[in-house]
């Protein structure tokens, strides 16, 4: 493919530039940024009244005893990039999960961590909401329901943004969503005080009792957002506002609201350069700490001035918006840098981090603990100053001698960047950037709030954690983490009892692998030996990743109580254990990535073919690892035929009688399918699934003259139902048992059976009169069951229905069986089945089976909303689609919707039980929704809410009319497929919508299109499924088991336990070339004598320093085959793989490393050029194996540059190195590299890249430079280049057909694409690129590969090209794990599309949550006056909600920009099309 349109070697394209491209994130950041947690869904309840909510949910579960009421578990709230993530926490435990709480109050156990801790089995996170904004969230926190309101109150939730946006979410119990509560904003000139940039970021603090939330604004004032106090005082009036919650006494439930806000201005009260801030416990109004800096110092000056923070106490009157300074503590660290109040009834004090020491400072004096040796130097400095010590050291006399005590013996821990959660209120669990766990122990006396001492200890080691936050009163934590997995984790505090019932300390201990987790570890010495070990602590020894999911990974071999005892005090606690519970897969920091043809996880060569594997560098230190990335299901085929005529299939049960009454066995031992029924057009096969599939030739009773209609298990996979076009058949095995003839249907003479659906014990069919018949199966025959009176007219004129049943085999009673059972539904051996039909004036009704009896009807679900809610129980909910309706323009388009096609309601077996419905309709269209509980004071409703929606975009070019009728099913519900649960789409475009987490995640297969399937369980597939492919073949597969699926896109995590550098791959091999980085100590030199003076302080005895080395992986499974070291002090930053020309004219692949020596500022940096290549080991080949295991690195040569090799690349046979300030081009001849030109490069060279005979050059300061390579007289010419200015990050060539253009990342997470136009007047005869395209990002972008564009066309007359372009487009990825796309598109489609989006921001239908979505898009400007160009972008993920809109507002929008909803869908499924590579 040309990639530009150049004659031999001559200049681009200048004619025209590419000034059309789109902008999209395909996967979403995965680091976590922030965490918190809040009664943000449901309140806390109970009816306890003057007890504080905050006091059970930070106190620990000692809390319990003060209240006769129980709280609910409060829900998690995560921040990710620019979305938020709501999760339930899900504990589960032997009892009712009341139950938690009782256990404080009873006597330890020991219970085996494999049935759980104390009764307490598992702990897991379930999704509950999720909301994308479109801005840069840089603090959160939660305004909590105000101290003594009423218990049904919820909390709020606050978001601060970059620009000093401050906004107020409450949650909307009518549509399932966060609603704004209130809208603040910061940016006025008095506050900015003329600065024209935002220098320090909002910082969000909450009040513990929910009077108020302070934000530090500009680092100068604090913006104090008041809570209403007063929001129940008429609460029992009667009245009711419209879409409110109620509790069970019918009174409103509300959320915590903000009534006024005002600023305090810091500069009046003698605070500047502030730290941090926080709210402090035990005062009577609410008390801001503030950590600020009273004279700034220097490292010149630290000798002399280190002392330099101070920490200040303001009390704030809210009602009068007074505040007055109540004390103040001086001479703290100037390395101080965060804030953590200390609880109740330790309050009125916070801990103070600093990089060395840990500090307790309260009004009545201040003590603290070194970490480090710096730290300690410190202690000794300040013992001679008893003012230093402040009063904790004056009220015991033993005080000095106890801090000496622990001082001794130091954790050497940097504590920069380090913060504390408190387990209890003297324990703090202390998170280092370096990912170690330290206890802190705050001393008091016994029934004394007096701290007198702190003390330091390892706990252990864990993620780099970003946040952490404690989950109410459960023993449990939540460690966010953007370098690792974020964890779910359960602790323990461990106690020792003696013979006579008393707690006694237990002894310290040295660390050791199989030994317990205690606070006091052994020496410095010891912890360094065992540093490998203490990872184990967390995850115990041999334990799987995957196995953590579901029953947790001990930290060590002795699980004991997971909750203190109340009646032995918290001094008594030696000992904390931990159990991880659950994790959220993180892939961020990418730090180098390649897309490589996909690598089949076995013998399967069509399993990834066409497909390409997303290969990351990810993690940071231990949490490094390699990740393998793609977003289609590929499963691994175990055997495949070829097979004619299939439309359907089933896989079916048959039991012996008598294991109905089994539900715990059932659910346990799933056992194997025995017989797998195929329909084809004509005729029916059964095959008996053995050891091997096998037609049943004896003779038997099932039906195969025609086709199969549908089939599934009744009686508790006791009993065959077999539905076909004239009748139902029961069959034992394959017996007949029961059978409903044609003439029982009540059908006259061409009359059939067109549809039908088997939910145990109950049969849906659909017969061509457009009515709906209810069968239920007993033993021996079918009952019909018929509609109450006045509802049959319901039954008939139905376009699709969908039948579930809550029987659930044993685990547990679903959401939906509960919520029905609530409403009053009748049930069948303790089953409720739910019927829904849908007719072709859009309306969806609900019925419970057996009675039939109506629970609720949905209108105009054609126009697929955001919400579906319940209008059967009165005309007040009655009106509120039609109040959604006037909201969505629908009164001002009166075009006809789609009609319902299929309806799917499904209900996987995990978490919550939650249903998912699936809708498709005539159009093709399709739309997804989870149910929801809708609770008032009447009754309680079922309410849906919309998920979803990539499928709509590839449905939409092809409706129903592809490879599946439109009557047959196109959805196939599926559970225990590999683990997972969900739904398969059928069809030319298949999809496996696969539940995780109560999320529906949407993965294209695009290696097979499906047109028939189920799951499939059998001696030789366990856990499989079988399809059939639209070639004509039968395949049995499994998914692959090596990968995550609980993730956005399918994720395969290989640790390398080290810090990973840079990543290399060749286009058409399976093997992967990582460098990476690990410290390592020199030997160990003997002791030093013992110091002469006790204070005098030890040298150190050695030093670490960084190692690097190469690492060589071979696919599918990506294991270690070889290794090559580097020396110790040589850095690798750049790994290419490089096609280079020998002398003899021959191309040779290898791999080009590029190092560094860096040394002290009077040493000059130098560096290597190093060539290896791959060859096969002789000894290996001869063994066999798998290829990829066979190759080993070869060193060819290695070459010295002064300043170290940044980057490099090859062009045209040559190697290009960029050196220091210099670009050199070398040639190999035989082993030696030769140079033949150079170029002068500005300061320091980050990217280099190559097309054809042109180099683009990215500098960290001087931004681009577009080079031309002559072969001819080897000469290296300036083109053009950026006088703009940038530190860029990454760079890399897209194009658009005949045009060459160049895309450009920098430091303030800015795009750019420029464009060499020297024809152009802007362009300064062609010295100048020019910026066709300016466009914030909101993450940090690391690198671009050029990736070709996949062939779509525009059917549009107006924008339909006359032949396929060639076109290449830059996927990146991002810091925070994000990967997207910048691809060049038609300039008459992207301005089209442009004013949809447009339209989209002023429209009230769209949710932006007060922000501006075009304004965040706009360039970022470091410097001041720099003048913003164009944007010049497509911002697709802006873009994309146009799909989550309903079907009148898409309408609207498309008619809006002059072209119909149809062509808009077809345009996003090109452009979907167009990127579908992994």
């Amino acid at each position: 493919a040309t990639l530009c349109a150049v004659a031999g070697r001559g200049t681009p394209h200048r004619e025209s530039a590419m000034v059309a491209a789109a902008f999209k994130q395909v996967h979403h950041a995965t680091g976590v940024n922030d965490c918190v947690v809040a009664y943000l869904l449901s309140p806390i309840g109970g009816e306890g009244n003057g007890f504080d909510p905050t006091e059970l949910e930070l106190y620990g579960p000692d809390a319990t005893n003060q209240g006769p009421a129980q709280p609910n578990v409060p829900q998690l709230v995560v921040a990710k990039g620019n979305v938020l993530e709501i999760f339930h926490v899900l504990v589960e435990s032997e009892g009712q999960l009341k139950d938690l709480e009782r256990a404080a109050q009873q006597e330890a156990t020991r219970i085996d961590s494999e049935n759980g801790i104390n009764g307490v089995t598992s702990a897991k996170l379930e999704l509950a909401l999720r909301k994308s904004f479109m801005g840069t969230l840089v603090s959160l926190s939660v305004l909590r329901r105000h101290s003594g309101t009423a218990r049904s109150t919820r909390d709020a939730l606050v978001l601060a943004f970059e620009t000093a946006k401050v906004t107020v979410l409450e949650y909307d119990p009518d549509g399932n969503d966060l609603r704004i509560s209130s809208l603040h904003s910061f940016e006025g000139e008095e506050l900015r005080a003329g600065r024209l940039q935002y220098v320090q970021p909002t910082i969000l603090r909450g009040d513990p009792k929910g009077r108020c939330v302070a934000a530090l604004v500009q680092g100068t004032h604090i913006a104090v957002l008041r809570a209403e106090n007063d929001m129940f005082d008429d609460a029992d009036d009667g009245e009711e506002d419209e879409g409110e919650d109620e509790d069970a006494q019918g009174r409103i439930i509300g959320a915590a609201i903000v009534a006024s806000s005002y600023t305090i201005q810091l500069s009046a009260l003698g605070i500047k350069a502030v730290r941090d801030i926080a709210f402090l416990y035990g005062y009577a109004e609410p008390v801001l700490a503030i950590l600020h800096e009273e004279l700034p110092t220097w490292a010149g000056r630290y000798s002399l001035r280190k002392d330099t923070c101070a920490l200040s106490a303001i009390s704030l009157n809210l009602e009068q918006q007074m505040h007055a300074t109540i004390w103040t503590t001086t001479s703290l660290p100037s390395d101080s840098f965060r804030l953590t109040p200390a609880l109740r009834p330790l309050g009125g004090g916070a801990l103070v981090l600093a990089s060395s020491t840990v500090w307790f400072v309260a009004q009545t004096g201040k003590c603290f603990v070194p970490s480090n040796e710096k730290g300690k130097v410190e202690h000794q400095a300040a013992s001679a100053q008893p003012d230093r010590v402040g009063e904790a050291q004056t009220h015991d006399n033993d005080q000095t001698e106890q801090q000496s005590a622990n001082t001794k013996t130091l954790v050497s821990l940097d504590l920069a960047c380090s913060r504390v959660v408190f387990l209890c209120p003297d324990r703090g669990l202390l998170f280092t950037r370096d990912g170690s766990l330290a206890i802190i122990h705050l001393h008091h006396a016994s029934g004394s709030s007096h701290v007198t001492s702190l003390s330091l200890s390892r706990a252990g080691s864990s993620v780099i954690a970003s946040s952490a936050c404690t989950i109410g009163t459960t023993p449990l934590f939540f460690i966010a983490s953007r370098f690792g997995d974020s964890l779910l984790v359960q602790f323990t505090g461990k106690t020792k009892v003696d013979a006579s019932g008393e707690p006694s300390i237990q002894p310290a201990k040295k660390l050791k692998l199989e030994d317990c987790d205690t606070l006091h570890g052994g020496s410095d010495d010891e912890l360094e030996a065992d540093l490998d070990d203490e990872e184990l602590m967390l995850y115990g020894q041999g334990m799987s990743k995957e196995s953590s999911h579901s029953k947790g990974h001990s930290l060590n071999t002795d699980s004991s109580l997971s909750v203190f005892r109340p009646e032995i005090a918290h001094d008594d606690v030696v000992a904390f254990t931990f159990l991880v519970r659950d994790s959220m897969t993180n892939v961020a920091p990418i730090v180098d990535f390649h897309m490589m043809q996909g690598v089949p996880t076995t013998g399967d060569n069509n399993q990834a073919s066409g497909q390409q594997d997303v290969l990351a560098l990810c993690g940071h230190r231990k949490n490094g690892s390699l990740a393998v990335l793609h977003e289609s299901v590929r499963p691994a085929s175990v055997i495949e035929v070829e097979f004619r005529d299939c439309t359907k299939m089933w896989a079916v049960y048959h039991e012996q009688s008598g294991t109905e009454e089994e539900p715990a066995r059932l659910a346990r031992d799933l056992p194997t399918h025995s017989y797998l029924i195929l329909s084809g057009s004509s005729n029916s096969r059964i095959l008996a699934t053995g050891e091997e599939l096998e037609e049943v030739s004896d003779v038997h009773d099932a039906f195969v003259s025609g086709p199969t209609v549908a089939a599934g298990n009744v009686l508790g996979r006791r009993m065959i139902v077999q539905v076909f076009e004239m009748g139902l058949l029961m069959l034992d095995g394959l017996s007949k048992v029961a059978q409903v003839s044609h003439a029982e249907l009540g059908l006259g003479t061409g009359g059939t059976i067109v549809d039908a659906v088997v939910a145990d014990p109950w049969i849906a069919v659909k017969l061509s009169d457009e009515s709906v018949v209810i069968y239920e199966a007993t033993d021996s025959s079918f009952t019909r069951l018929m509609p109450p009176d006045g509802q049959q007219s319901h039954f008939s004129g139905v376009s699709s229905f969908t039948l579930a049943s809550t029987r659930r085999y044993g685990h547990g009673d679903s959401f939906l069986h509960e919520l029905l059972a609530g409403m009053g539904s009748a049930q069948s051996n303790g089953v409720i089945g739910i019927l829904m039909v849908g007719n072709k004036e859009g309306i969806m009704r609900v019925f419970s089976v057996p009675r039939l009896q109506a629970v609720g009807e949905y209108p105009r679900v054609q126009d697929m909303p955001r919400v579906l809610r319940c209008t059967l129980s009165s005309g007040q909910d009655a009106i509120s689609n039609g109040h959604e309706a006037m909201e969505t323009g629908q009164e001002a388009l009166n075009e006809p919707g789609p009609e319902m096609a299929e309806l799917c309601l499904h209900i996987p077996l995990k978490g919550t039980q939650t249903p998912f419905l699936l809708l498709r309709f005539t159009d093709g269209s399709i739309a997804a929704y989870k149910a929801f509980r809708i609770q008032r004071s009447r009754a309680p409703s079922l309410g849906f809410s919309r998920v979803g929606g990539e499928p709509i975009l590839a449905l939409s070019l092809q409706p129903s009319t592809g490879l599946t009728p439109n009557n047959d099913r196109m959805f196939v519900p599926y559970n225990h497929v590999g683990g997972q649960h969900g739904v398969v789409l059928c069809g030319p475009d298949s999809h496996w919508m696969m539940i995780r987490r109560g999320d529906l995640v949407i993965h294209p297969q695009q290696t097979d299109r499906i047109v028939a399937f189920t799951p499939f369980h059998n001696v030789n597939c366990a856990f499989g499924c079988i399809f059939y492919s639209a070639g004509g073949f039968l395949k049995i597969c499994q998914l692959p088991p090596t990968f995550n699926y609980n993730t956005e896109w399918l994720t395969q995590k290989i640790p390398l336990r080290a810090s990973p550098n840079c990543l290399a791959v060749q286009p058409q091999s399976s093997l992967v070339v990582a460098a990476v980085s690990y410290s390592v100590p020199p030997e160990r030199k003997p002791p030093p004598p013992a110091p002469a003076a006790e204070d005098e302080l030890p040298k150190p005895q050695y030093d670490w320093r960084q190692a690097h080395e190469l690492l060589l992986l071979a696919g599918p499974q990506y294991d270690i085959v070889d290794r090559f070291q580097f020396e110790i002090g040589e850095h690798a930053l750049v790994v290419r793989c490089v096609s280079l020309k020998g002398s003899d004219g021959t191309t040779r692949e290898m791999y080009a490393i590029g190092t560094a020596f860096v040394g002290v500022e009077d040493q000059a940096v130098k560096g290597n050029i190093t060539l290896v290549e791959l060859v096969e080991d002789t000894e290996s080949t001869e063994a066999g194996g798998d290829i990829g295991a066979r190759h080993r690195f070869h060193h060819v040569l290695s070459k010295e540059i002064k300043g170290g090799v940044t980057a490099a690349c090859s062009l045209e046979g040559h190697l290009v190195v960029a050196g220091a300030s210099k670009i050199l081009v070398f040639q190999l001849r035989e082993k030696e590299l030769s140079q033949i030109s150079f170029f002068d490069a500005p300061i320091y060279t980050t990217t280099l890249n190559t097309v054809k005979n042109f180099i683009l050059i990215g500098d960290l300061q001087q931004s681009v430079f577009f080079l031309r390579w002559k072969e001819e007289n080897h000469t290296l010419t300036l083109l053009s280049q950026d006088f703009g200015g940038m530190e860029v990050t990454a760079s890399e060539f897209v194009v658009d057909g005949s045009t060459l253009a160049m895309v450009v990342a920098d430091n303030l997470n800015n795009a750019q694409i420029f464009a060499y136009m020297p024809q152009s007047q802007e362009s300064w005869q062609g010295k100048k690129l020019l910026s066709k395209a300016e466009f914030y990002t909101g993450c940090s972008l690391s690198k671009f590969v050029r990736v070709k564009v996949m062939q779509g066309n525009f059917s549009h007359r107006s924008y339909a090209e006359k032949k396929d372009v060639n076109r290449y487009a830059g996927v990146f990825a991002g810091v925070d794990g994000s990967i997207g796309y910048i691809m060049p598109v038609e300039e008459a489609v992207a301005r089209l599309l442009n004013d949809v989006t447009k339209l989209m921001s002023q429209h009230k239908a769209v949710n932006t949550l007060g922000l501006n979505a075009r304004a965040y898009r706009l360039f970022k400007v470091q410097v001041v006056g720099r003048r913003r160009g164009a944007v010049g972008m497509l911002d697709c993920d802006f873009l994309w909600e146009y799909l989550h809109l309903p079907v009148p507002v898409q309408a609207e929008l498309a008619e809006g920009v002059g072209c119909t909803r149809k062509e808009l869908l077809s345009m996003l499924a090109i452009l979907r099309k167009r990127t579908q590579w992994t």
